[in-house]
């Protein structure tokens, strides 16, 4: 939920609603889109009723066409809220050129996977939207806006730092990169049946097919990841040991 509990005057610039004036105005409408976020999520899209989301957020139906025209557009805010979610989790950090490429790839791709567990329920939502219709939203284009300049931007600083090779073209890898990691993410979260993946094991696989595809160093994330491995028998060790006391 952390999406919406962001939704304030700033979020409402791609809604093409002015922002309710009063404070109780504007709880009003973050309460409609948490309640509106919850049916999306236990319904469905074409399932969740305005009726459902105004008795969630204890208004009355009148009350609801306030702040929103549509179902569609109280979801395509809700979405908006979510990309923005996710977005900023994948934000470069102030301390991140500290880090080598493969470290900032690795915090980058941690980021995004844990925004995307985190809004896995709307996400499922979302997708059944758009295999609808990709315009019903405005969210698809956006998010690929929000992300493929970001990775384009990071390969064409690598290539200028000669850890990358110029035959490499940074917006077609860009966006191979971005769909593959976002097409896992909702393998792993939306529709994962029996193939449950730990958060470690995920970040380690993209960021190693990630760095590879470009062409970086990846010894270091290699003996890392081997590093932890070897832990980790004797943790699960330690606390069969401790269970058993």
């Amino acid at each position: 939920m952390a999406g919406l509990q962001a939704a304030r005057a700033g979020d409402l610039e791609d809604s093409g609603r002015d922002a309710p004036v009063t404070a109780r105005g504007r709880c009003t409408r973050e309460a409609l889109l948490r309640a509106a976020r919850d049916v999306f999520e236990r319904d469905g899209y074409f399932d969740a009723k305005i009726t459902d989301m105004t008795a969630g957020a204890g208004v009355s139906s009148g009350t609801f066409y306030t702040y929103f025209d549509s179902k569609e557009e109280i979801f395509r805010d809700v979405a908006l809220l979510v990309q923005q979610d996710m977005t900023w989790a994948g934000n470069p950090r102030h301390d991140d050129d500290d880090l080598d490429p493969v470290r900032r790839i690795e915090r980058a791709n941690r980021a995004y996977l844990e925004a995307y567990r985190r809004n896995a329920g709307f996400m499922r939502t979302l997708e059944q939207v758009l295999a609808f219709n990709s315009d019903i939203t405005g969210v698809a284009g956006p998010r690929r806006e929000a992300f493929a300049p970001r990775i384009e931007r990071s390969i064409r600083g690598m290539q200028d730092d000669g850890l990358v090779p110029h035959d490499l073209d940074p917006v077609e890898a860009g966006l191979a990169l971005m769909a593959m990691v976002s097409r896992y993410a909702f393998w792993l979260y939306v529709s994962p049946g029996e193939h449950a993946v730990e958060m470690d094991d995920a970040v380690y696989t993209t960021t190693l097919l990630w760095a590879r595809a470009v062409g970086l160093d990846v010894t270091d994330l290699v003996a890392r990841r081997g590093a932890q491995r070897a832990l980790k028998p004797a943790a699960n060790g330690r606390r069969r040991a401790s269970r058993a006391r």
